[in-house]
């Protein structure tokens, strides 16, 4: 299992984790993640990756940020070590985290 990718911001640690029920909040105002994801072939856009890493930061090893507080801390994340860390960090949770996303039927 993949280590969790930690950022600091303004002195303190904070980490993307995805659990279903932020999933579920992320997709109820914004395109499903999968499809989003075969869309833009395997990328997001920005505002994309933005509002993903606004629902699944957290305190590290704490509570969720709130999703308003996470787009700024998205945007301050993207804009400080890029969007391809960012992204990478995204999806390796999603990975990590969201296994069901990624699973298919054997016959």
């Amino acid at each position: 299992m993949a280590d969790t990718r930690t950022f600091e911001v303004e002195g303190k640690k904070y980490e993307i984790k995805f659990i279903f029920a932020r999933i579920d909040m992320y997709e109820q105002s914004h395109r499903p993640i999968m499809a989003s994801f075969a869309q833009n072939g395997g990328s997001f856009s920005l505002g994309e990756l933005r509002d993903l890493v606004a629902y699944g930061i957290k305190h590290e090893g704490g509570n969720y940020v709130s999703p308003q507080q996470g787009r700024e801390m998205g945007q301050k994340l993207i804009e400080e070590n890029g969007y391809l860390d960012v992204f990478t960090a995204v999806t390796e949770a999603l990975t990590r985290d969201c296994g069901f996303f990624f699973k298919t039927q054997s016959a």
